[in-house]
C-alpha cells in the first residue's frame, strides 16, 4: 500500500507540469490551413482586402498549419489563400468562404485543392492512433498491478473503447489544430473519463478489492493523461 502511494504522488506531481503549458494562451486564429506537401520553394500567402499577409507557419510532426487572424470578418470584402514561388508566380489561388469564427481548411498542394474541415481520414486516423495508444498504456498499468482474468480484460476494453473514443472524436471534431487551450480540455474531458470509469471499472471487476481498483483506475487515467498531455501538445490534433 506504501508503494501504491508513492505512486499516486509521483503522478500528482507530474500532471502539474503540464500547467505551465497554460501561459502562453492566445487568440485563437480566424483561418488555419493544414497542409502536408507543401514545397520548400513555396510561400503561403493570405490576400485580406487586397493587402498579402503572410500569417504564423507552424509545424506539428509532418504538418504545416499556416494561421491568419482577422480582426472584423464581417468588414472584410475578400479573403484569399494564395500559394507563391519565391519569384513571386502565383501557383494556387482560392478564395475562402469564412462561416465561423475559426474557419480550417486542408490544402493538398499535389492535387491542387483545398477543402474546407479537417479531413475525414485524417481525424478518424489520428482518433485511432490516440486511442491505440491509451488502451497500450492503461492495459500496462493494469497488468503491471496484477490484473489478469479474462473478465477484467473484456470489461476494461469495453469501457475504455467508449469512454476513450468518445473523448478523442470529440477532441478531434470540436477543437481546431492551434486550441490555446487544449490540455485544459483533455484534462476536463479526462475528468469525465475518470468519473465513468470509477462508477463502472471499479464496481465490475472483482479481480481485486474495490479500493485496489478504484487505485488502479486513478494511475491508468493518471498516466494517461500526462503522456496524452504531452503529445497532443507536439502531435496533429
Amino acid at each position: 500500500m506504501k508503494r501504491l502511494k508513492v505512486i499516486i504522488f509521483i503522478f500528482l506531481l507530474m500532471l502539474l507540469t503540464l500547467g505551465e503549458a497554460f501561459a502562453n494562451a492566445a487568440e485563437p486564429p480566424s483561418v488555419i490551413v493544414i497542409s502536408r506537401d507543401v514545397p520548400e520553394n513555396a510561400r503561403v500567402y493570405f490576400l485580406i482586402n487586397h493587402e498579402y499577409i503572410r500569417g504564423e507557419v507552424r509545424h506539428k510532426f509532418g504538418e504545416t498549419y499556416y494561421a491568419c487572424y482577422v480582426g472584423r470578418l464581417k468588414e472584410t470584402d475578400s479573403i484569399y489563400l494564395e500559394v507563391i514561388s519565391h519569384g513571386g508566380l502565383v501557383l494556387m489561388k482560392f478564395e475562402l468562404n469564412l462561416k465561423e469564427y475559426t474557419n480550417i481548411y486542408t490544402l493538398d498542394y499535389s492535387h491542387g485543392s483545398l477543402k474546407e474541415g479537417k479531413g475525414l481520414l485524417r481525424t478518424a486516423l489520428l482518433v485511432f492512433s490516440r486511442l491505440s495508444m491509451t488502451l497500450i498504456l492503461e492495459g500496462l498499468v493494469f497488468y503491471s498491478l496484477g490484473y489478469r482474468s479474462k473478465e477484467t480484460w473484456k470489461v476494461f476494453l469495453i469501457v475504455n473503447l467508449i469512454t476513450q473514443g468518445f473523448l478523442n472524436i470529440w477532441l478531434s471534431l470540436s477543437m481546431h489544430p492551434l486550441e490555446s487551450y487544449l490540455l485544459l480540455i483533455l484534462i476536463f474531458g479526462e475528468f469525465f473519463v475518470f468519473l465513468v470509469e470509477f462508477v463502472t471499472i471499479t464496481p465490475l471487476v472483482h479481480e481485486h478489492s474495490y479500493k485496489r481498483n478504484l487505485i488502479t483506475v486513478f494511475l491508468a487515467n493518471s498516466v494517461s493523461l500526462y503522456v496524452g498531455g504531452i503529445m497532443i501538445q507536439h502531435l496533429p490534433i
